[in-house]
């Protein structure tokens, strides 16, 4: 019985060395299979500009010579212009090699890039033979494009149901661009989408309009039958490329020039008003439910974290976001007692004071708008006029129009728009001269200025 047994044992000890025997087989020649040795070379790569011109302005053709070869044939070839962060800034160009194993070509890249900044940035060759890969680099310059009006249009009500687009030219002309059954009540355009956004009354959402052809391309519903005037402003961020709105319902929409909502910041119990972008904070013009209390309330601009909120003594009615002494210091610009003044507020510190040898406007005329030149003279529209003060606040101003329900500066040429009432007087910002006027509707008007980036 003990030598059955035994026996048994040798056979099962027998059929397991076979096993063992066949998994080492299996092991070494997976071994062998993954050491085998294959294609070591890898391609070999030349890349050239061909004019030796490594700097170029926008619109202008980067012109290369590429040429690659290997011992099994070239399966892709690229050629890239990458950023310093890696990512393709201008149209890749893919060559057919057709696995040939000596490639060369010659070909251009054209720098169509409106929203590229100047700066170096690396003309990039990739040859590869589907197991090596080679890399090229040269060194090329590229120039932003020079930032133009593209455009200027004007938003006026024909009623709170309708509204009339105005395209306005600098060389003295300007058109009707479209008509629309849409209310107004804010309006700007978005540079960087090439956008116009609308927010109207008696209309429920945000509109996106293409402004060549006037098309409708989106629309974000809000609860805009809530009341007759729904937006209060609208605050156009060049940085993130993208719209802060104030809104009666006490929230401050971010909105992309293609009507998608991005974010939503909240001012109640308040209601936010006028808005103005300072570093990296937004700051907010906010105004009771009963309308007594005003206060200026400071958002982190990125995020829209509430930071802080201070009570006003006075009712403001612009921020004039440039720094005064260079200590996070903007000027606040309202009413008391129906007389214009000004005040100096500490965004950090989130004080507002009258700053030592600061004179009060001289105008004792309500403010009904405000804004700031390159050189920090303010531009404020009181109820008796237009004024240019000097940069301290002083004195009684130059007056350059009559009230304005909208100021407007365009720094690239130096022109300060004035809305009034009837018609929009262009003015010179160095010499303070009009030099263009425009007839316009009665009620309310938007102007805007669309650049071509």
């Amino acid at each position: 019985m003990k030598n059955v047994i035994l026996t048994v044992l040798q056979g099962f000890n027998s059929i397991r060395s076979v096993k063992i025997f066949i998994m080492q087989f299996v092991l070494v020649s997976l071994c062998f299979s993954s050491c085998k040795r294959g294609d070591e070379e890898p391609p070999v790569l030349s890349l050239s500009i061909l004019d030796g011109n490594t700097n170029y302005n926008y619109n202008e053709t980067i012109s290369f010579s590429v040429s690659a070869t290997d011992n099994e044939g070239i399966e892709s070839l690229v050629v890239l212009v990458l950023s310093s962060n890696g990512s393709s800034v201008l149209d890749s160009k893919n060559f057919s090699t057709g696995n040939s194993g000596n490639y060369s070509s010659q070909a251009g890249i054209e720098h169509n890039n409106r929203y590229l900044n100047s700066g170096t940035y690396l003309l990039k060759a990739i040859a590869s033979d589907g197991e090596n890969e080679t890399v090229a680099f040269r060194e090329v310059y590229l120039y932003a494009l020079p930032k133009a009006i593209e455009r200027i249009f004007l938003f006026q009500s024909i009623d709170e149901a309708n509204m009339r687009i105005d395209s306005l030219n600098l060389n003295g002309n300007s058109s009707i661009a479209q008509t629309l059954d849409i209310g107004l009540d804010v309006a700007a355009c978005n540079s960087f989408d090439a956008t116009i956004l609308i927010g109207g009354r008696e209309f429920e959402g945000l509109t996106s309009l293409d402004p060549y052809s006037m098309n409708v391309m989106a629309n974000l519903p809000t609860p805009a039958n809530q009341s007759l005037d729904y937006f209060n402003d609208i605050l156009y961020d060049e940085d993130a490329k993208d719209h802060f709105l104030s809104t009666r319902d006490g929230l401050i929409r971010v909105v992309s020039g293609d009507a998608v909502l991005k974010n939503t910041l909240s001012s109640s119990p308040f209601i936010p008003g006028k808005m103005a972008l300072y570093e990296d904070y937004l700051l907010v013009l906010e105004k009771s439910v009963n309308g007594f209390e005003n206060r200026i309330s400071t958002f982190n601009r990125n995020t829209g974290a509430l930071l802080q909120s201070t009570f006003l003594n006075f009712e403001p009615q612009a921020i004039l976001a440039q720094s005064s002494s260079g200590n996070n210091e903007i000027w606040l610009v309202g009413n008391q007692d129906e007389s214009a003044i000004s005040r100096v507020f500490n965004v950090v510190l989130n004080t507002v004071y009258d700053p030592n040898g600061i004179l009060e406007l001289n105008n004792s005329s309500a403010i009904i708008w405000a804004e700031i030149l390159p050189d920090g003279r303010p531009v404020i529209s009181q109820a008796n006029g237009t004024f240019v003060y000097s940069s301290d606040f002083s004195g009684t101003g130059i007056q350059i129009g009559n009230t304005a329900s909208q100021i407007v500066l365009e720094p690239l040429n130096g022109l300060i728009f004035l809305v009034e009432e009837g018609q929009v007087i262009v003015v010179n910002a160095t010499t303070l001269n009009a030099i263009q006027s425009f007839p316009t509707l009665s009620g309310l008007r938007q102007l805007s200025v669309l650049y071509n980036k």
